[in-house]
């Protein structure tokens, strides 16, 4: 019996019984394809639901080792919040993303595997895109910049922002970053030293890649007094540069 003969014998069996009748066959023989279009669309419906309710991101960063933001979940509460009024975005259909609970100390007092838990954190949402910016302390933050985490900030802020923040320019010799890239990691082989960030003019090719954001009150609100030196760094391949840029002017007011 082909499938449409199939098809007409069932038809001729549903007409002859009663309504009840008709229920208890319907299930008893097709329950199984009944409850895979249930789950379908389900599915679907899910899909669907979470694409239109789900807020878009408008800027992300990584606050690393923000001790005071993992002591109290307050802290984390209400920081910055008004950015997104700045950007004239609607709260319901965007969001600021913040995650406050990474540690990194550049061969400090941290394990070395929350470091390179944190570091492989870091090259994940950089390669994919969805890394705006990162603060924290000096030490910490220097060591990112020698890997080469961070835009050259000549290149990327404005001139009436570059002008504004010269002075809490950070800088990395890029020489000594090129060297270190080339290192082969030989016997007995030093380590190249490390400029003092502050000094460009003692660097062979100086790069302004941070600010210094010590002063800054948001900062400071979910960092505390842990840090004496708040940097800023703004991502390479940042997905949201404008949010960036006029973030950077939120913080430091």
């Amino acid at each position: 019996m082909n499938v449409t003969q199939e098809i007409r014998e069932n038809w001729k069996k549903l007409k002859g019984m009663s309504r009840k009748e008709r229920a208890s066959y319907i299930w008893t023989y097709y329950k199984f394809p009944i409850l895979a279009l249930v789950l379908a669309f389900c599915v679907l419906f899910s899909w669907i639901y979470s694409g239109v309710t789900t807020a878009e991101t408008a800027l992300s960063g990584i606050l690393l080792n923000c001790y005071d933001s993992m002591l109290s979940d307050g802290s984390r509460s209400g920081f910055s919040e008004d950015f997104l009024e700045e950007l004239q975005l609607d709260p319901s259909d965007y969001t600021l993303s913040f995650r406050m609970n990474l540690t990194y100390s550049q061969g400090g007092d941290s394990g070395a595997y929350s470091d390179y838990q944190s570091v492989m954190t870091i090259m994940s949402y950089v390669a994919a895109g969805e890394l705006d910016f990162i603060t924290g302390d000096l030490g910490a933050m220097m060591g990112l910049a020698y890997q080469d985490y961070f835009e050259d900030l000549s290149e990327v802020l404005s001139q009436e922002q570059y002008e504004a923040y010269a002075p809490f320019f950070l800088y990395i010799d890029w020489a000594v970053l090129e060297q270190m890239n080339g290192a082969t990691g030989e016997s007995g082989e030093a380590p190249p030293e490390i400029p003092d960030c502050r000094k460009p003019e003692t660097m062979e090719r100086p790069v302004p890649v941070l600010i210094d954001m010590s002063g800054s009150g948001a900062l400071r609100g979910v960092y505390g007094d842990y840090t004496e030196t708040l940097a800023f760094g703004l991502v390479v391949n940042a997905p949201h540069p404008e949010n960036t840029l006029k973030y950077i002017d939120y913080l430091m007011r």
